[in-house]
């Protein structure tokens, strides 16, 4: 995260998209055939993403996984690591009416 994407930035800019992910992620079955990585936590890594400039899915599953970084707590990610293909798969095939 740069200087400028803080914890509390980060919630203040996602809470709107909490109030509909629920009711879309619903409808358009966004978590059917998925165990372990989730839409609400799709969506919100993908804003991180943005926001912290990540290289890419590599960077996004590293960063996942490491638990010295508060990126999981801040995407609500309780599952454990996760693959960069994972991801890949997920932004591949999760609707993106979502």
């Amino acid at each position: 995260m740069d200087q400028h994407t803080t914890p509390r930035f980060f919630h203040q800019l996602v809470r709107p998209i909490m109030e509909w992910l629920p009711q879309l992620t619903q409808e358009w079955q966004g978590d059917f055939g998925y165990r372990k990585f989730f839409t609400h936590t799709h969506v919100l890594l993908s804003l991180f993403a943005h926001l912290s400039r990540a290289e890419g899915a590599n960077d996004l599953a590293t960063q996942l996984g490491d638990p010295s970084l508060i990126t999981a707590e801040l995407v609500g990610h309780t599952t454990g690591a996760i693959s960069p293909s994972t991801l890949s798969r997920a932004n591949q095939s999760r609707p993106y009416q979502i």
